[in-house]
């Protein structure tokens, strides 16, 4: 599961810091260009709770298998993009698709993997991305320099088709299939689970949200300002891959910081942190500036390396995880949506510079039900 999860991840990354310079070549707006970079929060968000449901009823790497394919596919339907509108309907599959990779995997964790141990091997997972997020943008801005978007798209599919190979071979049938005990629960049960433990799990909820919102909205923003201030994207796709080094740095201690010392003490320093650093980009107006604000995002985003795998595997019931962790995924995915569309309208309003401060204020503001929580537990 490591090395699909490499395969997966770095296929992806080779092009997902450039989809917003794709967009705009391909004379997009700022408002259609942040709508574009979440499509694939719209197909998880739409496709998260029915793929949850599913857990308990298919096998597990069979959904695996479809979620590849579709990524493979829509792969190589972006090289042949022409249009903005183009880019967000493959944008939607791709998120479909990915869905059905990211929910069954948090499934099995939870089924298999005690709470002990379960911060470390998300911060693995996180880990895995973070690497990718290292080696992916520089290699995808060498490609599109040289050869362009389309060599780039078919180099992904190439990449994650190898992440199918191996899954296909050498997974057994079984490896990931929930005990049978555990692999259905009536949704109304779940939905009693949930109103049982409201408080914590609305807390939880809530810094996680806001906390998804600055991460998304930074993840447009770096490569628009960038552009903004005349940065080539050999220059992106450095600062993109030396922040990725740092939060790769931090994944080991994070996990074990999770585990000993309880998960509060990633989430509140991760939302401090990133929400001041986003706040600090537009007055980064150099290479070098930009750089060093990006580092200061790598140091909270690394503290918080699968944060939100963690606590959507630890509050969800023994019995019907797929579908709590189903609808956490939908709701967290639809922050991913809402931030790049804030930071796209903010920008149109006002101004480019001034967009983040919004985002800034919004992950602060998240953070105060999950501070309450965390005393009352104190």
């Amino acid at each position: 599961m490591y090395l699909i999860s490499i395969l997966l991840h770095f296929g992806i990354t080779l092009s997902a810091a450039f989809i917003p310079l794709l967009a705009n070549d391909l004379g997009a707006s700022l408002v259609f260009i942040g709508i574009i970079t979440t499509a694939k929060s719209f197909g998880s968000l739409a496709s998260n709770f029915p793929i949850g449901f599913m857990t308990g009823k298919f096998c597990s790497r069979n959904m695996l298998i479809i979620g590849i394919l579709g990524l493979i596919l829509a792969s190589i339907a972006y090289a042949y993009a022409d249009t903005p509108q183009i880019l967000l309907f493959i944008g939607v599959i791709f998120g479909i698709s990915m869905s059905f990779w990211s929910v069954t995997r948090l499934d099995y964790v939870r089924q298999n993997i005690p709470a002990m141990k379960r911060g470390r091997v998300m911060a693995n997972f996180g880990g895995i991305l973070r690497l990718a997020r290292m080696t992916g943008p520089v290699l995808g801005a060498l490609i599109i320099d040289r050869f362009g978007y389309s060599y780039l798209f078919l180099f992904q599919a190439a990449v994650i088709g190898a992440a199918l190979i191996i899954l296909f071979f050498f997974l057994p049938a079984g490896i990931n299939e929930p005990k049978k005990e555990l692999r259905s629960e009536p949704i109304q049960n779940v939905l009693k689970y949930i109103k049982n433990h409201r408080r914590t799990i609305l807390a939880s909820m809530i810094g996680v949200l806001g906390l998804t919102i600055i991460r998304s909205g930074k993840n447009l923003f770096i490569p628009l300002w960038a552009d903004s201030i005349g940065l080539s994207v050999i220059q992106i796709g450095l600062i993109t891959s030396i922040t990725a080094a740092l939060e790769l740095v931090m994944v080991i201690p994070a996990g074990i910081l999770m585990d000993r010392k309880g998960r509060s003490w990633s989430v509140i320093p991760t939302i401090v942190v990133v929400s001041i650093g986003i706040a600090c980009i537009p007055l980064a107006l150099t290479f070098q500036a930009l750089l060093i604000v990006s580092l200061l995002l790598a140091v909270g985003n690394g503290l918080g390396s699968g944060i939100n795998m963690v606590l959507s595997t630890d509050l969800a019931p023994a019995k019907g995880s797929g579908i709590f962790i189903g609808m956490w995924r939908s709701l967290t995915d639809g922050a991913m949506i809402v931030g790049p569309i804030l930071l796209g309208l903010s920008a149109q309003v006002f101004s480019l510079a001034a967009a983040p401060i919004g985002l800034s204020v919004i992950g602060l503001l998240s953070l105060i039900p999950y501070l309450r929580q965390f005393r009352n537990k104190k």
